[in-house]
């Protein structure tokens, strides 16, 4: 036997090619808060690798495509992560019931706190933070 999740029967479909058999909630989250993990230790690089490896075993996990789009951005993938930032506005965080634009301006604060820092955020910003409008 391996070491999880490489011992797993969902890890052991999904490298078969079998996607119905390999999504697992629990090797999702894992990888997924490793890939937050790692874009707050500015490894964007395996950041991405972690997300992506997230949204195979939780593909209807919007909180994964989040950190994928994150990684996206501090790699200088700028128009990739600009077209996933504004294609899930609207949409509901299953992990923590938030709109994403409100995880997305949450998670963009702490990657500020951290010392990290993009040109997009503030675009992302203003475009999820319209001014208020005058009657």
């Amino acid at each position: 036997m391996g070491k999880y999740p490489y011992d797993t029967q969902h890890w052991r479909a999904w490298k078969a090619g079998n996607m119905p058999d390999a999504v697992d909630l629990n090797t999702a989250y894992a990888y997924g808060n490793f890939a937050h993990w790692a874009i707050e230790a500015g490894d964007y690089n395996l950041a991405l690798d972690a997300a992506e490896l997230s949204i195979k075993f939780g593909p209807k996990l919007l909180w994964m495509t989040m950190n994928r789009t994150h990684a996206f951005m501090f790699l200088g993938r700028t128009e990739q992560a600009r077209k996933e930032y504004l294609e899930h506005r609207g949409k509901i965080l299953e992990n923590s019931g938030k709109p994403w634009e409100v995880g997305v301006v949450d998670d963009f604060k702490i990657y500020r706190e951290l010392g990290h820092e993009h040109p997009l955020m503030i675009e992302i910003e203003q475009a999820f933070n319209p001014p208020p409008s005058f009657e």
